[in-house]
């Protein structure tokens, strides 16, 4: 042992710096380990919750198209319907399969073992229902409605839970980087105060650099929990540090892609949103790719509405939204897209060469299914009675379709903006039209 009194002018040096060694030797390792489980709870956000947040979305929606497909084939009886009603569920199995085997899987198996029973159960229902003799079909319906609707609730509220489930643990291990990189943050800066009382200022300067780092991490951390997703950490040089800064922002851009899908979704057709209409068109426009814009919009909706209840409304809704994805599905492109603006107006956009097949295909379903929506004595009237946006009594004829539609393939330059501009104009001037119409645009280098 070094006797203080008796050492030499070296061994003082050493002796009064020796705290500062310590301190040179623990403030990198404990900042390194603390970065290593911020890292470590990043990457399990990334690679864990979000591909099970994206899987639980798959599985809900496969279940919707699962249920189009299923109430459409009842109607149809079509054999290529059926075929897609196998596709989509056979789809929700695998998927359901890859889920389990993830570590939220395994903590929810005896869920996931309920989701596949239920599943089970659901495509049974169906299955029973093809079967059923035509001449049983219309007293059968109601009682396998109501079967198939309480199993269909019951699959979306137990996937519905795993997902709440998750994104309640990804919110826990945000706020638990936070508190990583608080504690790591506070004993830094008492580490580094006992090196400045001990009068090194080398350790304020050699350690800047990582104490800053820390901070914006911390600042990023509580910027993404506040939801500010776009916050990007001033990180700069290489190394972990850096490299954490850039899964800081991954995540926060990830985050952001989930929560602008969820909050630009329409809760009812779980269609993208405005938001997402424009942003799509505008991309398409500023990338001079070939696009046919159309508007959809229901004739006579507001009335209906009003005779029928809102509950009717909207499975009116549901039922376009379906017809719409339908057809673009059926007679369009892989670069199509479907929106719901909101209420009874919905987008769709595909290549000028695709549009007026598309279009026929709507209109043609929606003529074909709208009547069921009616009671029977209305349905034979043609019409039904109600209360104008002015107050008046009129007769409003059973719901039609109207569809604008404006292409570029004539347009040297228009914009997004200008594109609704028109489609607004040609939709007014179809629902002038008696019966399901499209309308297209005919002007010229606009």
């Amino acid at each position: 042992m070094i006797c203080y009194q008796n050492s030499s002018v070296a061994n003082k040096i050493l002796l009064v710096f020796l705290p500062l060694i310590v301190l040179l030797g623990v403030i990198p390792y404990f900042a390194y380990l603390s970065l290593q489980e911020v890292r470590q709870i990043n990457q399990r956000i990334v690679k864990e919750d979000m591909q099970v947040i994206g899987s639980t979305d798959i599985l809900l929606n496969e279940i919707l198209l699962e249920q189009a497909f299923g109430q459409h084939y009842l109607i149809s009886r079509a054999e290529r319907i059926r075929q897609q009603f196998i596709e989509h569920g056979t789809k929700f199995q695998m998927v359901l399969a890859r889920l389990q085997k993830t570590e939220e899987g395994r903590l929810c198996a005896a869920k996931i073992k309920k989701i596949a029973d239920c599943h089970q159960q659901y495509t049974t229902l169906y299955q029973t229902f093809y079967q059923t003799a035509e001449a049983l079909f219309p007293a059968n319906k109601a009682v396998y409605n109501r079967k198939i609707s309480v199993e269909f609730d019951k699959l979306s509220r137990l996937i519905n839970e795993i997902k709440q489930t998750t994104f309640n643990r990804q919110q826990a291990r945000v706020q638990q980087i936070a508190a990583v990189s608080h504690r790591a943050f506070k004993v830094m800066a008492g580490l580094f105060i006992i090196g400045t009382l001990v009068g090194i200022i080398s350790v304020f300067i050699g350690f800047r650099y990582i104490l800053r780092s820390i901070q914006q991490l911390i600042d990023a951390t509580e910027e993404i929990a506040k939801g500010n997703f776009d916050y990007v950490p001033k990180v700069k040089g290489s190394g972990e540090l850096q490299r954490l800064a850039e899964s800081f922002v991954s995540m926060g851009r990830r985050l952001a892609t989930l929560e602008k899908r969820n909050l630009d979704t329409n809760p009812l057709t779980r269609l993208p949103g405005g938001a997402t209409i424009e942003t799509v068109l505008e991309t398409r426009l500023e990338q001079k790719e070939p696009v046919a814009f159309c508007l959809v919009d229901i004739d006579n909706f507001k009335a209906f509405n009003d005779r029928y209840g809102y509950a009717t409304g909207n499975s009116v809704i549901k039922e376009t939204a379906d017809i719409i994805q339908t057809a673009v599905d059926s007679s369009g492109t892989d670069n199509n897209f479907v929106g719901h603006i909101g209420g009874d107006d919905f987008v769709f956009m595909t290549v000028p060469e695709k549009f007026e097949s598309i279009c026929l295909e709507i209109i043609r379903r929606f003529d074909a299914r709208v009547p069921k929506f009616y009671t029977i004595e209305d349905a034979e009237r043609g019409y039904i009675e109600s209360t104008s946006r002015q107050g008046e009594n009129r007769q409003f004829p059973i719901m039609t379709v109207s569809i604008a539609v404006v292409t570029n393939a004539d347009k040297k330059e228009c914009n997004h903006i200008r594109f609704g501009e028109i489609a607004a104009e040609l939709k007014k001037k179809a629902k002038t039209v008696n019966g399901s119409v499209f309308v297209v645009d005919q002007r010229r280098d606009g």
